[in-house]
């Protein structure tokens, strides 16, 4: 998988990932500081009605941190895919704020989440600002994501 990062640090100055989902291309902030992806309440309600499959709910609410505080929410994993690669994860869901109404209009494009640094190291997805591009690392069966220091400088 390869996909082209320049859109999103064009029109929002970050980088973006569209992912797929039922037919449906999504785009999500990447974000290698949040330990958690995200999955904006719009996009979380769209696909609970239209579609049983793709999200499943966890028991009880979770609390999440940031740098504007703490907020009680949903958790729950979804599934999509990037490229040909098919990808679950747990996501938080967000309340809708200006902050993602502000950004999907900078956008051109609804965003429905952010991909956080946890996910990027478990599926072995690199940034490469130089190409502006996202891309899988391969890995051997069974190989675990490690980040080397020294690459990343």
């Amino acid at each position: 998988m390869k996909q082209s990062i320049a859109y999103g640090i064009e029109k929002i100055g970050a980088p973006c990932v569209i992912v797929n989902c039922k037919g449906q291309d999504l785009y999500f902030l990447i974000d290698t500081g949040s330990s958690e992806n995200h999955l904006v309440e719009y996009t979380y309600k769209f696909f609970t009605e239209y579609y049983d499959d793709v999200i499943k709910d966890e028991e009880g609410n979770y609390v999440t941190r940031g740098v504007s505080g703490s907020v009680e929410c949903k958790k729950c994993s979804f599934s999509f895919s990037i490229g040909r690669a098919q990808l679950e994860d747990s996501f938080v869901v967000l309340p809708n704020t200006q902050v993602f109404v502000g950004l999907s209009e900078r956008l051109g494009e609804p965003l429905a989440g952010i991909l956080g640094g946890r996910f990027l190291k478990n599926n072995g997805i690199v940034i490469d600002y130089g190409s502006q591009c996202v891309y899988t690392k391969r890995r051997k069966k069974g190989e675990k994501a490690t980040i080397n220091a020294q690459e990343a400088a």
